[in-house]
């Protein structure tokens, strides 16, 4: 409700109406944050029944009752009682369905509980010791991991390209710009572990040149030249094997862009992929 009902809706309902809902959940998380100030929540009893109108003016009449204006007294609440938190059943209320439903013997509740409960915290503590191939409560399969095209890893042992996942839709070719193809360099760069002993040696040589040096400036001579840089510090290294030397070398303009990627258990979309969806 505060944070995962917008992400679920964007793209699947009309813009202004995923504001509405979007600005219902944020509402929602300044309302139940861990701290809260008096003077934001005379604020949201002022805002709440401007938000409970838009509502209503997205679901029909019938869809609302006392339990929907409640909302509107909820900063007050808050405002007087202190924070949500630290007063909500939710926690109690849920522990107590998960225990009403290992009850088996009606006569007996509170046995069939104990017992059940001490079933699953054994099974629980064996299943660490299965198998890899082996699919428990703690070891489950990614939602996405079929489908699409492969992406190999052509015997890469550079860590940064060690996670592959699968490709969706067609392949769109273009040439990525001077900017965009350094920006995509300088992140493959960044983000492998092999590479940070030359990002060190390149900060220490910028910090000894610029002794007024900050961290901003800094990122910004990363972001222009550490590329350039690593590409002689890289040849120039004796220690540095034929992947290095491939990395420092770069790579081709000629980018393909696809409309979804698999990893990890993820599906990432592009924000195109997305608007068609809703169409």
């Amino acid at each position: 409700m505060e944070r995962l009902l917008p992400v679920a809706l964007r793209g699947f309902i009309l813009e202004p109406e995923w504001k509405v809902i979007a600005e219902l959940s944020f509402f929602y998380r300044q309302l139940c944050a861990k701290e809260i100030a008096p003077k934001r929540m005379r604020e949201l009893e002022e805002e709440v029944p401007v938000l409970l109108c838009k509502l209503e003016k997205m679901f029909p009449p019938g869809c609302f009752n006392v339990m929907q204006h409640l909302i509107v007294h909820l900063p007050y609440e808050a405002r007087v009682g202190g924070p949500v938190a630290y007063r909500w059943m939710y926690v109690f209320e849920r522990a107590m369905h998960y225990l009403r439903l290992k009850v088996r013997n009606k006569a007996r509740v509170e046995g069939s509980i104990v017992e059940a409960c001490i079933v699953q915290e054994i099974t629980n503590c064996v299943s660490l010791y299965f198998s890899d191939h082996v699919r428990t409560i703690w070891k489950k399969n990614p939602r996405y991991n079929n489908g699409g095209t492969r992406v190999q890893n052509d015997g890469c042992t550079l860590d940064v390209f060690q996670h592959v996942g699968n490709l969706h839709g067609r392949p769109i070719a273009r040439e990525l710009s001077r900017d965009e193809l350094n920006a995509a360099r300088l992140y493959i760069l960044t983000n492998c572990s092999a590479v940070d002993r030359f990002r060190e040696t390149f900060e220490d040589e910028k910090y000894a040149s610029h002794p007024n040096l900050t961290s901003e400036g800094l990122d910004e001579m990363m972001a222009s030249e550490f590329v350039e840089w690593f590409e002689i510090a890289c040849k120039e290294d004796p220690n540095s094997d034929e992947d290095l030397w491939n990395l420092a070398n770069g790579c081709s303009s000629r980018a393909y862009s696809y409309s979804s990627y698999d990893v990890n258990g993820f599906r990432f979309r592009s924000e195109i992929s997305e608007k068609n969806v809703q169409g």
